[in-house]
């Protein structure tokens, strides 16, 4: 929310909303295309700090459809969280 903010989204607009009706159906698409897909629906399920339990349900969802497996999808959420940390302590390194 906060990296939104500093875009100058606004990011309750986005949060009130999104179409909770989007689906996507089987596709055919590369493996990284498929994983950049879950990655990003990761993020976004997750800029209020949570990846609350529907959201997760709807990401594995898509992982299904797109035949990506959970571990695979369990392993974004973990390497999204870490990118996470790992820009906090970019950003507490450059404030010193």
């Amino acid at each position: 929310r906060r990296r939104a903010d500093s875009l100058g989204l606004d990011s309750d607009h986005f949060f009130k909303t999104i179409d909770k009706t989007f689906a996507i159906e089987r596709q055919k698409v590369t493996r990284l295309t498929a994983l950049v897909i879950l990655k990003d629906a990761i993020v976004l399920g997750s800029l209020d700090g949570n990846l609350s339990l529907p959201e997760r349900g709807k990401i594995y969802a898509y992982a299904e459809k797109l035949d990506v497996a959970r571990s695979d999808v369990d392993l974004l959420e973990k390497l999204v969280d870490e990118y996470r940390l790992l820009d906090s302590r970019w950003l507490q390194l450059v404030a010193g």
